[in-house]
């Protein structure tokens, strides 16, 4: 037993009724089951792992080790976003206030007759989170038509794997009157999985669940100015 190692939390002791591995409390990054006569179970904590090396302790006159083992728990991993770029900071723009149709993960379009309808800004006060956002929305106000920002490229997914998508939009930059209406599509694939209409607004998150079919495509479309639609803090994760 490894009582000697450091991290060994000395009197913390827990009495086990069975060999039971989950009942290992998530504080113990390894722990030792000792089997004694007469028979008990018991585990020892560690707060730093060890190894067998420090395995030395086999009992004295009051307690005999028959058998010992050693667990450690296993993190868990944080989930992987599949979306690069999904906070637009990726723009190469080295003043307080820039914007451009293509960035190095996103492009923007526009439909028939629009000009920069779908754009990328680098300026913090219309962020959700750092200095990047997407908008949506005739950039010069010179027209009322809306625009596609669409992510470069396929996703990584897995045939048949559902995910998450997640964005945050606001649309704050006009009048209630003028953003009433308006909406942004999450687009997969090509298809509209969730229409946002939430007139004029705020920062907000908004989800939908999709199955991912392979090769899979993501983009927003809508803003017709002046009711411009911000996106930003973008995310795709395996819904579990």
């Amino acid at each position: 037993m490894a009582n000697v190692a450091e991290g060994f939390m000395a009197y913390t002791f827990l009495f086990l009724n069975q060999y039971d591995v989950n009942a290992v409390p998530p504080i113990a990054t390894r722990v030792m089951l000792v089997n004694v006569s007469p028979t008990t179970y018991t585990c020892a904590l560690y707060y730093e792992s060890t190894d067998e090396s420090t395995a030395t302790f086999g009992g004295d006159a009051n307690l005999r080790i028959t058998f010992s083992r050693a667990y450690a728990r296993i993190p868990v991993a944080e989930p992987q976003n599949l979306v690069v770029d999904g906070g637009f900071e990726d723009t190469g723009c080295t003043e307080s206030f820039c914007y451009t149709q293509e960035v190095a993960h996103w492009v923007g379009t526009s439909d028939t007759g629009g000009f920069e309808d779908a754009t990328v800004f680098h300026h913090s006060e219309y962020a959700c989170n750092g200095n990047g956002v997407g908008l949506l929305g005739s950039a010069t106000r010179s027209d009322s038509i809306r625009g596609t920002l669409m992510a470069k490229g396929t996703l990584a997914t897995i045939p048949g794997f559902q995910y998450r998508v997640t964005l945050y939009h606001s649309r704050d930059l006009t009048s209630p009157e003028q953003a009433a209406g308006e909406r942004v599509d999450v687009i997969w694939n090509g298809v509209c999985v969730l229409a946002v209409r939430s007139g004029f607004s705020q920062w907000a998150p908004y989800r939908v669940v999709v199955t991912a079919v392979g090769l899979d495509t993501l983009a927003f479309y809508g803003g017709a100015a002046p009711a411009w639609s911000f996106i930003d803090d973008v995310s795709i994760i395996e819904a579990v």
